[in-house]
């Protein structure tokens, strides 16, 4: 099993924050009549946006992408707005998959801009990312949040084909996700994994296929933040997944390592779900395993 820890660098943080590529698809939430509503929603090659529910509790949005995945050089971006008291919850149709890069070819990028207004609350909750044999990836999103918004944040990375023989075979990833709230810096996260360097990647991470950081801030979801660092704190070390939280100013951020992605699903749908479920009048992982 891999070891739960993190580090960024002065030079990380203000890459971070720096600006994502031009914008090629939008979603935008608002309160409606009483209820969260999608009142834009548009999307450019190779995204494609689903809206299952485009009203009610919680507005829906599910990301795909035509093929099932990212080329090398592909270039997605996002913008997310929520309105105030509006609520979204964010998906995607399946796992992300990265595919394997050719040659010198540029990485797979996607970007994710969203904020979130004074009593809104945004669920992001994509599957987890694969990354394909000698696939190389970056990743950057930013969170901007209002006195008084909330955010639930999933990020998961998994260690790429296993029933093939791809174990953490990908060339390289490069995520950074950062979250400021009335402007004041709250989260600088970053990861970053690449083959070649010092002891291979497969031999570092043992017998784990999956890692992810959850984020939970703001008032709607106090309770579930408290709820997950109490429990974590009586919870003995050790067991399968490996979690370990830390709290935030209003929150908490948890990092979950697994010998298989199953694995970080099930803690989810035990820990997370029941809180978070009667908030979006939608149970996230329904269907999945």
């Amino acid at each position: 099993m891999p070891t739960l820890s993190a580090s960024i660098s002065a030079s990380d943080t203000s890459e971070a924050v720096t600006a994502n590529p031009a914008v090629a698809a939008e979603v935008r939430c608002a309160r409606v009549a009483g209820a969260s509503a999608i009142i834009a929603a548009r999307a450019g090659d190779p995204l494609k946006l689903l809206v299952p529910r485009p009203r009610g509790v919680a507005a829906l949005v599910y990301a795909t992408t035509y093929g099932g995945g990212l080329l090398g050089g592909d270039q997605v971006a996002l913008s997310v707005a929520v309105g105030p008291e509006a609520r979204l919850a964010l998906g995607t149709q399946a796992s992300t998959k990265i595919y394997r890069a050719r040659g010198d070819e540029s990485p797979a990028c996607w970007s994710l801009d969203a904020s979130v207004a004074a009593g809104g609350l945004l669920a992001s909750l994509p599957d987890p990312v694969c990354c394909f044999a000698g696939a190389r990836y970056r990743q950057r999103q930013r969170i901007a949040l209002a006195d008084g918004a909330s955010l639930v944040w999933l990020d998961t990375l998994t260690c790429g084909r296993s029933a093939r023989g791809e174990r953490w075979a990908f060339a390289s990833v490069d995520a950074r996700t950062s979250v400021d709230r009335a402007g004041v810096p709250l989260v600088r996260d970053g990861l970053r994994l690449e083959a070649g360097r010092g002891l291979p990647l497969r031999e570092r991470f043992g017998d784990g296929e999956a890692i992810a950081t959850l984020i939970v801030v703001g008032p709607l979801v106090a309770p579930l933040a408290e709820s997950l660092l109490a429990n974590l704190a009586a919870t003995p070390a050790g067991g399968e997944p490996l979690v370990a939280a830390s709290p935030l100013a209003g929150g908490a951020i948890v990092r979950i390592a697994a010998c298989s992605p199953a694995a970080v699903t099930r803690w989810l749908r035990a820990q997370v779900a029941p809180a978070l479920t009667p908030l979006l009048d939608h149970h996230p992982w329904d269907r999945k395993s």
